[in-house]
């Protein structure tokens, strides 16, 4: 069973669809480990999108582990729930052109695409 969030981090989620997902996800199974363990810059970014209405989509680790907000459920179509998930399971049919474009963010490298 997974550890429940802790509740400062609960807190700061709010309590939304997804946010209730984040706190069913077994995390320990993940390379991002206990979420009480998570870092700040992780904590901030999911408060920010889990509290916004607009479509937002996160990666984050060596991973490429998914998280997106309530608004971002319709995108998602009929794929399974990205949450927890590694975004290459999630979306391996574009994988090929978003992958790089994720990787080159990750090493800091500020991308734009027009048109995508």
């Amino acid at each position: 069973m997974a550890p429940s969030l802790p509740p400062d981090l609960s807190r700061l989620l709010g309590d939304g669809w997804a946010a209730r997902r984040i706190a069913e996800v077994d995390w320990l199974a993940t390379s991002l480990g206990d979420p009480g363990g998570w870092p700040p810059a992780l904590r901030h970014a999911l408060a920010l999108i889990l509290r916004s209405r607009f479509p937002m989509y996160l990666v984050w680790g060596p991973d490429r582990t998914s998280f997106h907000n309530d608004a971002y459920l319709p995108h998602l179509g009929q794929k399974p729930i990205a949450i927890g998930q590694r975004a290459e399971e999630v979306w391996p049919e574009v994988w090929p052109v978003v992958g790089p474009m994720v990787e080159r963010a990750a090493a800091g490298e500020s991308i734009w695409s027009d048109n995508l």
